[in-house]
């Protein structure tokens, strides 16, 4: 390995055991300002305030995280991690696959996508995936998008539709008090 995979990796690694702490502060200075955060099967956000307004109300009910890497490849800037994330939750852990796909500047997080299967977290999370689905069907592109709008960075939508990988729907919510995606589909925050 380089100097510079041993970079991107560790700068990587030292970011997931700030999240693993819920040392936000120390995360957040892991990022570049135009970092582009997404989870695939929810939206994308942008810079530290986006990454933060997503993964602070999100994991706002564990009360432990678990970043496990299975498998990790880093060729120069890029890093990808094959993870089995777990969060302890007050009624228990909740177990989610995760892959993660990274790019590395001068130690500094430029990119930053997950890829998982929103249903699977969506069944074992405290709020019950019945809040979110709603009358109606509606077809767009994968990902999540305000209602009637056109596609929005996550923490930014007012109104959530959740989409899987056939574009069918499966769930909608209001995007909550201020913005809060997570709110507004029901998880506690």
């Amino acid at each position: 390995m380089t100097t510079t995979e041993t970079s991107a990796a560790e700068t990587v690694h030292a970011f997931l055991n700030a999240i693993t702490a819920f040392d936000y502060d120390a995360a957040m200075t892991l990022i570049t300002p135009g970092c582009e955060y997404e989870n695939m099967p929810m939206g994308k956000a942008i810079g530290p305030a986006g990454v933060r307004g997503v993964l602070e109300p999100f994991f706002s009910p564990t009360l432990e995280n678990e970043f496990r890497i299975l498998r990790e490849l880093t060729n120069g800037k890029t890093v990808f991690t094959e993870r089995f994330d777990r969060h302890r939750l007050a009624t228990g852990w909740v177990e989610l696959p995760v892959a993660g796909v990274w790019e590395v500047e001068n130690g500094l997080i430029t990119v930053w996508r997950e890829f998982f299967d929103l249903a699977t977290i969506l069944s074992k999370w405290p709020a019950p995936a019945s809040s979110l689905l709603r009358g109606g069907s509606r077809r767009a592109k994968h990902g999540c998008r305000g209602r009637d709008q056109a596609e929005r960075p996550a923490h930014d939508v007012e109104d959530l539709v959740l989409l899987d990988h056939a574009g069918d729907e499966i769930g909608a919510g209001p995007g909550g008090e201020g913005g809060n995606v997570f709110a507004g589909m029901g998880f506690r925050t």
